[in-house]
């Protein structure tokens, strides 16, 4: 990828595969930002793609603002395990995932798959699953 480019894949958490963003919605940038990686460790990283609006993820879960920072930062909402990104606080135009904490292309979690007499009783309004139903 050069910068610039818009990401041509959906973008993945690299620990459970839940989307974080579909293709065509962040661009390509760089700049060097120092993120942390472990509870007593950072790290400084170069390459990352920008979001301009907030509703353009698909799924991301944010923290809290980091005390003295002004930042907060930005992971996967289904597994919460690592730190993928941030956004300054006082910025809502720009989110920033880092390109080597994400993974490109490939195929998100497949659906949960439902047995039909749960599908039928979602689609009559409710009330008890069969005693069939799995």
């Amino acid at each position: 990828f050069f910068f610039g480019t818009m990401n041509t894949d959906a973008l993945l958490c690299p620990i459970c595969q839940c989307k974080l963003l579909q293709a065509n919605t962040a661009q390509l940038v760089e700049q060097q930002v120092e993120m942390m990686v472990g509870k007593d460790e950072s790290k400084t990283f170069g390459r990352w793609w920008k979001v301009d609006d907030m509703m353009k993820f698909h799924n991301i879960g944010f923290s809290r603002a980091i005390q003295g920072s002004g930042m907060r930062y930005l992971t996967c909402p289904d597994c919460e395990k690592d730190i993928l990104g941030y956004n300054v606080v006082s910025n809502t135009k720009e989110y920033f995932l880092c390109a080597d904490r994400v993974q490109e292309g490939g195929t998100s979690k497949p659906p949960i798959s439902l047995s039909p007499a749960v599908v039928d009783m979602i689609k009559s309004g409710g009330g008890e699953p069969p005693s069939d139903a799995q």
